[in-house]
C-alpha cells in the first residue's frame, strides 16, 4: 500500500503543529479509522473496555494519570496493572491494545484525542466498567 499520508496534530486556529501521530511508515496508520476529540471532565472514575479495538490515546491540554489493567487471560500481564502520569505540555502516544482495561483521572478539565480501529459499542464486549467491578474481579472474597 503506497501514499497513505501522514497524520499529524495542528491546531486548526493557529496553524501550529503539535507533533505526528502516525506516519506512512507506521504500520498501526494503515488500521486506524475513528479519530475523536473528548473534553474530558473531572470523576471520570469508570474504566474502558474495548473488546476487539485498539485505541492510541493523545492527551492534548491538561494532567492526567492513566491507570491501564491487562484483562487479556492468555498474556503473561494478565490482571497487571501499571500507571502513567501524561501532561499535555509533553505529546505523548500511548497505545492500549484491545483487552486492556483503561481510564484517565484529572483533576482539572483536559482535552484528549483518542484515535481507534472501531467506534465504541461495535463490538458487545465494548463497556465501561466501574471500579469497584474490577476490584471483585482482581481481588475475589474466598
Amino acid at each position: 500500500m503506497k501514499n497513505i499520508n501522514e497524520i499529524t496534530i495542528t491546531d486548526i486556529e493557529t496553524g501550529e503543529g503539535w507533533g505526528m501521530l502516525l506516519s506512512e511508515h507506521d504500520h498501526l496508520l494503515r488500521r486506524f479509522g475513528f479519530v475523536e476529540l473528548q473534553e474530558l471532565k473531572i470523576d471520570q472514575p469508570s474504566y474502558t473496555f474495548r473488546e476487539q479495538a485498539d485505541e492510541i490515546l493523545v492527551l492534548l491540554e491538561g494532567r492526567a494519570d492513566l491507570t491501564i489493567i491487562d484483562r487479556r487471560k492468555q498474556s503473561p500481564s494478565f490482571n497487571q496493572i501499571d500507571r502513567l502520569p501524561l501532561s499535555g505540555s509533553r505529546l505523548q502516544r500511548i497505545l492500549i491494545p484491545f483487552g486492556i482495561a483503561y481510564r484517565l483521572e484529572i483533576s482539572a478539565p483536559a482535552k484528549l484525542l483518542r484515535v481507534s480501529t472501531h467506534a465504541r459499542g461495535t463490538h458487545p464486549g465494548d463497556r465501561s466498567i466501574s471500579p469497584g467491578e474490577l476490584e471483585a474481579v482482581l481481588n475475589p472474597k474466598s
